[in-house]
């Protein structure tokens, strides 16, 4: 067995990084600030709704990596997940970031707070790691990290 990965694996796995970069970069700058100023959340409630699904994203993620160590198909351990939950990914993602037009501070707290737990489980599955090798894995996200910061522009 080589170690060789070719600059194509390389620059496939940060291009997969990159694009990866921009849903958390959203996510993470401009999810509060939407929630605050377009969807006129006050900040103590669109932080707890934050808040609650980070919590939630924190107990579900290791069930999430023990039903992928455990999967076993024809694609492999982690690519059912990369294929299946890629659009769930997608709808998620833009739910959170849709007005739902509720006048009540009540209601958009329920809608923001139950968008993003909707939306963090899928945050691991498009994007789990398809190498066997942990020590190929290293080699190829060793070059990964340069993807996103092609990214900081569009922050």
């Amino acid at each position: 067995m080589t170690d060789k990965i070719s600059r194509k694996t390389k620059i496939g796995f940060g291009a997969g990084e990159f694009s990866s970069s921009i849903f958390f970069t959203l996510t993470s700058f401009w999810l509060l600030n939407f929630l605050t100023d377009e969807v006129r959340l006050s900040a103590a409630l669109a932080g707890s709704a934050l808040l609650v699904g980070k919590i939630w994203d924190a107990a579900i993620d290791p069930f999430i990596g023990y039903f992928s160590d455990h999967t076993r198909s024809r694609w492999g351990r982690r690519r059912p997940y990369i294929l299946y939950f890629t659009i769930p990914f997608g709808i998620a993602f833009v739910l959170m970031f849709r007005n739902p037009g509720i006048a009540a501070q009540t209601g958009k707290f329920w809608w923001a707070m139950l968008t993003y737990i909707f939306f963090v489980p899928f945050i691991p599955l498009p994007i789990f790691p398809t190498t066997p090798s942990c020590r190929k894995l290293a080699r190829i996200t060793t070059n990964a990290p340069a993807f996103p910061d092609i990214s900081k522009p569009l922050r």
